[in-house]
C-alpha cells in the first residue's frame, strides 16, 4: 500500500513540474506565435479557449497563423497534455533516490575476518 502512495506522490510532483514546463513552452512558442487573441488571458495553456470564433469566422481581430487551424491548435494542446501525463507516469515509476540498501562489494583484502 505504501508504494501506491509513493508513486501517486511522485506522479503529482512530476505532473505539476510538467504542467509548469508545458505552460512556459506554450506561452513562449505557441501563444502569440500560432494564434493571436485580442484579449489574451494569462497562462493560455492552463485556460484554453485560444481565439474567439471558429476557423471560418474569427471575431474581434483574433488571428491564426497561415497553415494552422483552430482544430490543429487544439490537437497540439491535447498533445502537450498527453505528453505531460505520460512523462509524469514514467517518472513516477522510476526510483528518484538511491536505495538505502546499496551494497558495495568488498574485496577479500578489506573483509574484517580475512586471515
Amino acid at each position: 500500500m505504501r508504494w501506491i502512495a509513493k508513486r501517486a506522490a511522485k506522479f503529482l510532483i512530476a505532473w505539476v513540474v510538467m504542467t509548469f514546463l508545458c505552460t512556459v513552452i506554450w506561452e513562449n512558442c505557441v501563444a502569440e506565435v500560432l494564434y493571436k487573441c485580442t484579449d489574451p488571458g494569462w497562462l493560455d495553456f492552463l485556460f484554453p479557449g485560444f481565439v474567439h470564433g471558429t476557423d471560418g469566422a474569427l471575431l474581434y481581430g483574433d488571428t491564426i497563423r497561415h497553415g494552422w487551424s483552430l482544430a490543429a491548435i487544439w490537437r497540439l494542446w491535447w498533445f502537450f497534455v498527453a505528453a505531460s501525463v505520460a512523462i509524469s507516469l514514467l517518472l513516477a515509476s522510476l526510483r528518484w533516490l538511491p536505495s538505502k540498501k546499496s551494497e558495495v562489494p568488498q574485496s577479500h583484502d578489506e573483509h574484517p575476518h580475512a586471515a
